[in-house]
């Protein structure tokens, strides 16, 4: 999991990093922030993430608004929104979230506030069960 640019092994291209990374995750969890609403980056993740049908689990941490871009591939999920709650009390659902995830269920951040009926069993063997985190503060 590559959570920032010193992650990168030196000499390596960070584009092809980035990538790997993204491919070999399960899902990408996405904070959504100032920061990253204005980072060119993050579309390019989310995109990529997307393309590979990987979940992308958002938590709000603001409520700085999106660009069209990155509203457009987050448009079918609910994000867990941490900018209007205590931080806290959102963090269990986000851990829930890659939780379910990693046992191979959709995530269960559709309603925050319900928790999912699928149910969550040990992750299968040979399945991938990295889940790569972009945080771009």
């Amino acid at each position: 999991m590559l959570d920032r640019p010193r992650d990168v092994v030196a000499g390596e291209f960070y584009a092809d990093a980035i990538v790997h990374a993204i491919d070999a995750a399960r899902a990408l969890v996405l904070v959504l922030s100032q920061n990253s609403a204005a980072s060119h980056h993050i579309l390019r993740e989310v995109e990529r993430a997307s393309s590979k049908r990987h979940p992308v689990i958002a938590l709000r941490i603001d409520g700085a608004p999106l660009p069209a871009g990155l509203e457009y591939f987050l448009n079918t999920s609910q994000w867990l929104d941490a900018a209007e709650k205590d931080a806290v009390r959102t963090f269990p659902k986000l851990i829930e979230a890659v939780h379910h995830v990693r046992a191979g269920a959709t995530p269960a951040v559709t309603d925050p506030g319900v928790k999912s009926s699928s149910a969550a069993g040990a992750p299968r063997v040979g399945t991938r069960n990295r889940v790569i985190a972009g945080l771009p503060f």
